[in-house]
């Protein structure tokens, strides 16, 4: 006979819930190897084969970005993704409207609300504003100066870039006081600043990331290389590297290949805080480093019944997760790695319940031919 089941009403009903979703598993400092690019909306209608809507973020990929772009963008991204990649590379599109935009000093609210919302998706920031190509620029420069999670680059085809002076496009930014690194190739298809990262994000270090790698001297080759090899003359080559600009150059392996190099002098009082290209793959893995142990303590202290007292073992099992992301890149990204973090008892005073340690760690971080002294933060929830 038949078991007939008396469940509607019953306490198996009311209290014994069995719940059924879908988790999105996301990897701790993944944003940190994608690129975001900004597109205004009046230009997303003729880069994409179906505009997306104004304030939504599109992701593209090495499997679709073929089939959901179309004009300059397609160009960029294919110039992005030529490299073949080891890792996987991320792009994402976020579309805001020019609204606010009425000259070269103007800004958008929109932008600078997009810039909020979708802050977290892509660590390399670019934008693609046509009608608005300067006051879009300098907009987002101007959001990424001092974020962890941002860093804004340029690129440009425009002779008269190379030059740095004030009123080209290089200039804009020196103009505004803005430290930005600059790429440069007189080949109008592409963006020299997402083929040189595409590089950078294709290779996977020891870390099982590209966390940290150069931003300079990584040769691109195949098919794809001539064409981003258009000589320059000596007289350009001695204006960019003048001005901290990076630009493109034959290895001399009689392949095609070609690489980045350049955008490593000093240009003089403008830059206030980046003197060498290796500042700006070192700020990259620190910030990477702080942020992910930041992600990885919160979890920390949420999750561990003990965790949540005020003692010297929580304050070791932060300084252990801290040790566990420095441990991923000793050796091979980072040398002469020290804990600079003071004793539990002589831990600065809490401001606003948060502790501060500026130097909580040191490290000495070398590429080939460079070496820089970078140090990390530590915040506690206090």
């Amino acid at each position: 006979m038949a078991q007939i089941y008396d469940y509607q009403g019953s306490i198996a009903q009311k209290y014994v819930l069995f719940i059924t979703t879908q988790v999105l598993n996301t990897i701790p400092g993944q944003n940190f190897y994608a690129v975001e690019v900004f597109i205004d909306s009046a230009d997303a209608a003729a880069n994409f084969v179906a505009a997306p809507a104004v304030d939504t973020v599109t992701q593209i990929t090495a499997q679709n970005y073929q089939s959901l772009l179309q004009g300059s963008m397609l160009s960029w991204m294919t110039g992005f993704f030529a490299v073949p990649a080891n890792v996987t590379a991320l792009a994402y599109f976020v579309t805001f409207t020019n609204g606010g935009f009425a000259g070269s000093g103007s800004t958008s609210a929109d932008l600078g609300s997009a810039y909020v919302t979708f802050d977290q998706y892509g660590y390399f920031k670019l934008v693609y504003s046509s009608a608005f190509k300067k006051a879009a620029n300098l907009q987002l420069a101007a959001l990424c100066a001092g974020d962890s999670l941002s860093q804004f680059m340029y690129g440009s085809n425009d002779g008269t870039f190379l030059t740095g002076a004030a009123g080209t496009e290089a200039g804009w930014f020196k103009t505004a006081g803005l430290d930005v690194p600059f790429v440069y190739h007189p080949n109008a298809l592409y963006n020299p600043a997402l083929v040189q990262l595409g590089a950078t994000l294709g290779i996977a270090n020891s870390t099982g990331t590209p966390v940290g790698d150069k931003l300079d001297m990584l040769a691109i080759g195949g098919s794809f290389g001539p064409s981003m090899s258009g000589s320059m003359l000596a007289l350009q080559v001695g204006y960019a590297a003048g001005s901290n600009i990076a630009f493109f150059s034959y290895v001399g392996d009689s392949t095609g290949n070609v690489a980045v190099e350049g955008g490593v002098s000093n240009n003089g009082a403008w830059v206030s805080t980046v003197k060498a290209n290796i500042q700006w793959q070192a700020t990259w893995l620190v910030n990477y480093i702080d942020t992910v142990t930041a992600i990885n303590v919160a979890s920390f202290l949420t999750r561990t019944p003990t965790s949540g007292f005020k003692n010297n073992d929580t304050y070791q099992g932060v300084l252990n997760l801290l040790k566990v992301q420095l441990n991923r890149f000793s050796g091979t990204r980072l040398l002469n790695v020290l804990i600079l973090a003071p004793p539990f008892g002589q831990l600065p005073a809490a401001s606003g319940g948060v502790i501060v340690v500026p130097q909580a760690w040191s490290a000495t971080y070398a590429d080939n031919l460079r070496k820089s002294t970078v140090y990390g933060t530590l915040t506690i929830a206090a």
